[in-house]
């Protein structure tokens, strides 16, 4: 009787008739599903970050040479001032 049950069983799983194992493989697939978008939606907002940064860095090196110019000391309009040979 057991060995007829398990045949059975057996059968009706290799045919697909056991009652919810087509919900059980279509919730693996949802999951799946779901697994790959969240992995696609991270890499893509990891590219984005990735992309953001680099225009910031690039932002950043352009501004470098218009830095403003603060002078440490105060010199009269009148007066003449030298400056360096090598500039």
């Amino acid at each position: 009787m057991r060995n007829r049950l398990l045949r059975f069983l057996l059968f009706a799983a290799l045919l697909g008739g056991i009652p919810g194992a087509g919900a059980i493989q279509a919730q693996d697939q949802d999951q799946q599903q779901n697994d790959q978008s969240a992995a696609q939606e991270q890499e893509q907002a990891e590219q984005e970050q990735a992309e953001a940064q680099e225009e910031s860095t690039e932002e950043a090196e352009e501004n470098e040479g218009f830095e403003r110019f603060i002078p440490t000391e105060q010199v009269s309009r009148d007066l003449g001032v030298s400056f360096p040979a090598d500039i």
